[in-house]
């Protein structure tokens, strides 16, 4: 019985293990602090990319906790030039082909702007959009799931974008 035991725990553990442990599961905000940007990277606002390189009034986390929601199998990397590609697995919509998506993200002064957003599937180019399109359309998500606005922040829809 002693022997069941242990082969069901080392069982256990192997499957949590190639699950990543739930890790990864958790939007790619949390886990192994050497596989994250830096905390301020991930806590600075989130530009809307106009030329005035305006807050959204949400943290770049909110973004890739929203995108990512729990699943797992991300990837931060972090390029020559300063900026990080967040990277995770897709499935298109009626669920026959496997792909991945990409942000592209740059420090822009204290906040962070997306530079663009790339999917592919079944490793073709399926969409490429650029950062502040993106943005503007995530943004709306986050205002309508009523996620929590960066305190004090004059409100971006009142002020006059140029792009």
């Amino acid at each position: 019985m002693r022997v069941f035991t242990v082969i069901f725990l080392g069982l256990g553990a192997v499957l949590l293990s190639a699950c990543g442990g739930g890790r990864a599961g958790d939007g790619g905000v949390k886990g192994n602090p050497k596989k994250l940007p830096p905390k301020d990277f991930l806590e600075a606002p989130l530009s809307l990319g106009d030329i005035a390189d305006t807050s959204s009034c949400f943290r770049t986390r909110q973004l890739i906790v929203q995108v990512t929601g729990e699943k797992g199998g991300w990837k931060w990397t972090k390029q020559d030039d300063g900026t990080w590609d967040y990277e995770f697995p897709s499935v298109s919509a009626d669920g026959t082909k496997k792909g991945t998506t990409t942000l592209k993200l740059a420090n822009s002064g204290s906040m962070v702007r997306v530079v663009y957003f790339l999917e592919t599937q079944a490793g073709q180019l399926f969409m490429k959009e650029k950062g502040a399109s993106y943005v503007k359309s995530e943004v709306v998500k986050l205002r309508n799931t009523n996620a929590e606005l960066i305190p004090d922040c004059p409100d971006p829809s009142t002020m006059p974008l140029k792009y």
